[in-house]
């Protein structure tokens, strides 16, 4: 009887760690590009991004770039990043994560903006 105690007690308390080990565990977010990832010159895009919990924050990272950094303040599993006018600066490598009461998710796989076309000389 007391080694079949033991042994409950043990199994117990070791599914309890793996399930509290399970449930800290952030989703990784998936980044996506509405209507594809090529995009003309000027024309608007609008990137996705979904978290597998509610965040509280998400947040669009261009590779390499500082200037790209966007926030968004949701309590929503899916926000947007709009880009109403792209130039051949935003083209590039963004990724998107979240935060949530357990801290930020790890990157979403990459997505490569394409921007096609050539901007027309300004006039000088």
């Amino acid at each position: 009887m007391t080694h079949t105690l033991s042994v409950l007690l043990c199994l117990g308390l070791c599914l309890g760690q793996r399930m509290r080990a399970e449930a800290d565990t952030i989703p990784r977010p998936s980044l996506r590009a509405e209507n594809g990832s090529l995009v003309p010159l000027g024309r608007s895009v609008i990137l996705r991004c979904q978290g597998g919990w509610e965040g509280e924050v998400y947040r669009l990272e261009k590779k390499l770039s500082s200037d790209r950094i966007i926030d968004v303040k949701s309590n929503e599993t899916e926000v947007e990043f709009p880009m109403p006018s792209v130039t051949a600066k935003d083209a590039g490598t963004y990724y998107c994560r979240y935060l949530h009461s357990s801290g930020w998710s790890e990157c979403s796989d990459p997505l490569e903006l394409v921007v096609t076309g050539e901007e027309s000389p300004h006039p000088g």
